[in-house]
């Protein structure tokens, strides 16, 4: 079952096009499915919808977005400070100032900038074939 982001979404697409910083949607699309990674396990839990579709047309099923996450926290891939902004900032919702200071940085230090720059990192290692690229698989999206 597959729940869209919008309206009427568009044709589904694969997430494996080439990221770039400021001007990949999908960066943007995945903080803020991690931001409500939560809702989304609810919905799924609830109604058994473990697919959404963002408004650019490409597909996220909750199970790949789990292995990710799970790849975000709990491996060396990502430096420490992304590693825990994806954690506190992104998923677990805390406020900026309150993940800074469990970081141990400076309130004023900008957390969300360490987890787009790790959301970033992670979607350039699936591009590159480094880690798992769930999209990659033709028939997955079908």
């Amino acid at each position: 079952m597959t729940l869209a982001l919008e309206a009427q979404p568009k044709a589904k697409k694969k997430a494996s096009a080439p990221s770039k910083p400021k001007t990949d949607p999908r960066i943007q699309t995945l903080r803020n499915i991690f931001r409500n990674l939560h809702a989304f396990r609810a919905v799924y839990e609830e109604s058994g919808v473990s697919e959404i579709v963002d408004p650019d047309g490409i597909a996220w099923s909750l199970w790949d977005l789990e292995t990710l996450y799970k790849i975000a926290v709990n491996t060396n891939l990502l430096p420490l400070r992304q590693r825990q902004a994806i954690e506190l900032f992104l998923v677990l919702n805390m406020p900026e100032d309150r993940v800074a200071e469990v970081m141990q940085i400076k309130v004023s230090n900008p957390v969300g900038m360490y987890a787009t720059s790790g959301i970033t990192h992670l979607l350039r290692e699936m591009d590159e074939g480094r880690i798992l690229n769930p999209w990659a698989d033709n028939s997955r999206n079908s």
